[in-house]
């Protein structure tokens, strides 16, 4: 991200940039850990208690890990997600997808006619999600 206006006249001037708010891998990477790698390939590996996990917290974990494979170019995948790929990806049932989604994951997790994903800023939303109660169940 630049700003677009090299020369910084007032505050306001340091918020205008140029292009959309880039990744905090240093938070990403962090809401992974423990749950998950990825290989060179750019398969998911789960790991420790991911299988326990609530749905909606595995459907958020496979979407960030999906954001990670594109910026990483592990494979030639869109970051956006449909019905299938979550299913399959995150062990949870099709028919479930939806009502997690405007039940529990309105708020972090977009969907357009291309599929579902998280938007960078909502990161810090996962991270609440995530912890919650001080658990990651």
């Amino acid at each position: 991200m630049e700003i677009r206006n090299q020369e910084i006249k007032d505050e306001l001037d340091e918020l205008i940039v140029d292009g959309g708010q880039g990744i905090n891998t240093s938070l990403l990477a962090e809401l992974l850990k423990g749950n998950l790698t990825l290989s060179k390939d750019g398969n998911i590996n789960y790991e420790g208690l991911f299988y326990k996990l609530s749905e909606r917290k595995r459907m958020l974990l496979y979407l960030l890990a999906r954001k990670v494979i594109v910026d990483k170019k592990l494979k030639e995948i869109r970051e956006k997600a449909d019905y299938k790929e979550i299913a399959e990806g995150a062990f949870i049932s099709l028919k479930n997808i939806a009502r997690i989604h405007l039940r529990d994951l309105r708020s972090v997790v977009s969907k357009d006619n291309e599929g579902y994903f998280i938007l960078n800023y909502n990161l810090i939303k996962c991270k609440e999600i995530l912890i919650k109660n001080g658990s990651r169940n």
